[in-house]
């Protein structure tokens, strides 16, 4: 190794790019003009293996071929390749540019004579040499061979994700990190209405936003960076604006493709139109929102219970009736928060509601102390789940001590009145 190599580093086998180099000699440019002495089955499959795209990776021509037979299997197949043949091996060097002799003939007599006859700038080599030749050129080309099935099968197993990818119904993008569009599948194609040569190399929020840089989801995260940085899949909502002016969104999920040394090398991204279903959740929230707020703001008791008579949520209005914190009775029963027999009572009405499953309607009394009553109406329903199985029962309840009281003291006052007469 020179000194240039070695203040390099460079292996002397390898290029400045890493790539492997093959040295051959100052000879390996010359183009071998061979004939081949002895016309059997040798060189029959010798002709048939050098020929093709193998001869011109070789640089090697066959001129000739000699054998005393004419029906030499080497013989018949030279001639229907248009290649010279003859009887007397001497023949053959009157070929134009002869520099090799193959000798297949395994016989010493001829060796010798061709050894003594051939021209100094002919070279040779005998039975044994073209073995040699012969296995080096089977070894390369079972390694050829095997080159060729690997490059089959990645083929085959490429092939066969991108029709898996192609069958999906999200659009997907796979993606370099300069955020360019390596490739995309059918179903992109299909709902942007842009051929793949169209978007392959372009950067994927001119494609997907139309804008001049990186965008950013609900979230303020770009999912092609975040994937890249932490190597883990990633999940965001990003929102558009149509040529209707309304908004539409769509769920980006990231993941990782590795390389062989297990860094992000790209990244795979599925978009997914769920407008529908922001738009319902949204719709929901709202809906929970005014229930809540209806619920809160109430002047009637309104529990819900679970099915075991447990309190699973209690209003403002309930939690001052009851006398207790709203957090300290949820997950009680009637049995932890009110005397026993009422608590027995009330639980009877719940079984009734859980018997019939309907709605059920009830009066209800409720001691405070010496000579104090409370009365409630009660209304006692199931809530049922999507499958029209009960989940729960609600109770709402409304004072009506001081409409009791008016009713007395009037049923009081008229059988304590002065009786009159009538005619």
């Amino acid at each position: 190794m020179d000194n240039q190599q070695e203040d390099s580093g460079q292996r002397p086998d390898r290029g400045e790019a890493g790539e492997r180099i093959i040295r051959r000699g100052a000879q390996s440019g010359v183009a071998l003009k061979a004939a081949i002495v002895g016309g059997g089955s040798a060189c029959e499959n010798l002709i048939m293996l050098l020929g093709g795209e193998r001869k011109s990776r070789l640089n090697l021509d066959i001129l000739g071929v000699a054998d005393p037979s004419d029906d030499a299997p080497g013989m018949v197949l030279a001639r229907k390749m248009g290649i010279f043949t003859t009887k007397d091996f001497i023949e053959l060097y009157k070929l134009p540019g002869l520099n090799l002799l193959i000798e297949l003939t395994d016989s010493m007599a001829v060796r010798e004579k061709m050894i003594r006859t051939k021209p100094l700038e002919v070279s040779s080599i005998d039975h044994r040499g073209a073995r040699l030749l012969w296995d080096l050129i089977q070894i390369e080309e079972e390694k050829r061979e095997l080159q060729l099935e690997a490059e089959r099968s990645i083929t085959k197993e490429r092939d066969w994700c991108q029709k898996v990818i192609d069958s999906l119904p999200d659009r997907i993008m796979v993606l370099n990190q300069d955020y360019t569009i390596h490739s995309v599948n059918r179903t992109f194609v299909k709902e942007t209405g842009l051929e793949e040569n169209e978007v392959v190399g372009r950067r994927c929020f001119e494609i997907s936003h139309g804008i001049g840089g990186p965008c950013l989801g609900e979230g303020g995260d770009c999912p092609l960076r975040k994937v890249f940085d932490e190597g883990a899949t990633c999940t965001v909502i990003h929102s558009h604006k149509g040529k209707d002016g309304n908004a539409s969104f769509e769920e980006i999920m990231a993941t990782p493709i590795f390389g062989q040394d297990g860094k992000v090398i790209q990244i795979i991204e599925g978009i997914r139109d769920v407008t529908r279903r922001v738009l319902l959740e949204r719709e929901l929230r709202e809906s929970e929102e005014k229930l809540r707020q209806f619920l809160e703001s109430a002047h009637d008791i309104i529990c819900i219970k679970d099915l075991e008579g447990r309190y699973l949520y209690i209003n403002p209005e309930a939690a001052s009736s009851m006398g207790v914190m709203r957090e300290s009775a949820v997950g009680k029963t009637e049995f932890e928060l009110f005397p026993e027999k009422l608590a027995r009572q009330m639980e009877a009405h719940d079984r009734e509601v859980l018997r019939s499953s309907k709605t059920v309607s009830f009066t209800e009394r409720l001691r405070e102390g010496p000579g104090k009553m409370r009365h409630f109406h009660t209304v006692r329903f199931p809530i049922l789940d999507d499958q029209g199985q009960m989940v729960s029962l609600a109770v709402i309840a409304r004072d009506t001590t001081e409409q009791v009281r008016l009713q007395e003291e009037v049923s009081w006052n008229g059988s304590s009145a002065p009786g009159r007469m009538h005619f």
